[in-house]
């Protein structure tokens, strides 16, 4: 089963959540249109400074992030799927500090590093994670994949 979605860069992120037990244990995304930044987030131990979701705090600052480049997929599961929350950032552009072979480039207002950096292929991208710059984002679509099995059998659980 899949769901398509179509964001807008300037009006239209996501916000950090977990998708929950209609994905697990594999959840796959289809980016296509733009390239965009996904953050993952954990669940901060304290209250003190985090964004407050359910009860639980989020750290705001990603432990990963991922350059979605047009016609890419990122696939969730295992620890990424269960404890972590993911998330794309309502921006219009990504403004990313060079990196070299030794470090990798980072997202610059987070200080994240981008952890897919060496496998970019986009020309432009290439020479961003190189240099540092701007990739301005545009209209993303999303096709989110899970297996359809799963999600039949919990409806049917749930209706009992």
């Amino acid at each position: 089963m899949s769901l398509a979605l179509i964001y807008r860069p300037d009006i239209q992120g996501i916000m950090p959540h977990e998708d929950g037990p209609a994905y697990f244990p594999v959840v796959a995304t289809i980016s296509l249109g733009s390239h965009c930044v996904f953050h993952y987030y954990q669940y901060k131990e304290g209250a003190d400074g985090g964004t407050v979701t359910g009860g639980r705090s989020i750290d705001p600052k990603p432990i990963l992030s991922v350059l979605l480049e047009p016609r890419s997929v990122v696939i969730s599961e295992h620890a990424l799927y269960s404890s972590h929350l993911h998330a794309i950032r309502e921006i219009e552009e990504d403004i990313i500090t060079a990196g070299n072979a030794t470090t990798p480039p980072m997202v610059a207002d987070l200080g994240v590093p981008i952890a897919n950096w060496d496998k970019v292929t986009e020309p432009d991208a290439v020479r961003i994670m190189f240099e540092g710059g701007v990739l301005k984002r545009s209209t993303r679509y999303s096709l989110t994949c899970r297996d359809v099995e799963k999600v039949a059998q919990l409806k049917a659980f749930m209706k009992r």
